[in-house]
């Protein structure tokens, strides 16, 4: 929130006045709130499928970052078009295209499907629990 402080100077400020590209920066905080949304889920699913904090924090950590650059880095291994829909398969491809301003049904929809996964997996694993 503190940083619509520095958008609104930017805004104000600029020669013309409103010289910013307005999209990409609406595009960058949906993004990042999108971004959090899917790291958050991965988080209480991996606090979800082990008893200890320090393990849940290392198993969310090392999701997140395989979730976020793993499939690019497999993607580089590949050429053409396996190489394309290997990236798809991970966050940065969608974050990238949202965070430029150009907001896609496909790119909401992998965000809000990742989150709905991970969180209809962690409430089976804490079903489970009871059972």
């Amino acid at each position: 929130m503190p940083t619509l402080l520095y958008y609104y100077s930017v805004y104000k400020l600029g020669n013309p006045e409103g010289n910013i590209d307005s999209a990409a920066t609406v595009g960058s905080y949906l993004g990042l709130a999108l971004l959090a949304g899917v790291f958050v889920a991965m988080g209480v699913f991996a606090s979800a499928i082990t008893r200890d904090q320090i393990i849940a924090f290392l198993v969310a950590v090392v999701g997140c970052f395989l979730v976020y650059s793993g499939f690019d880095s497999l993607a580089s291994v590949f050429e053409g078009s396996p190489a394309y829909y290997i990236s798809q398969l991970g966050i940065a491809a969608h974050y990238r295209d949202i965070s430029k301003g150009l907001i896609d049904s496909r790119d909401l929809t992998y965000f809000f499907s990742l989150m709905a996964v991970l969180l209809l997996a962690t409430r089976l694993v804490l079903q489970s629990r009871n059972w």
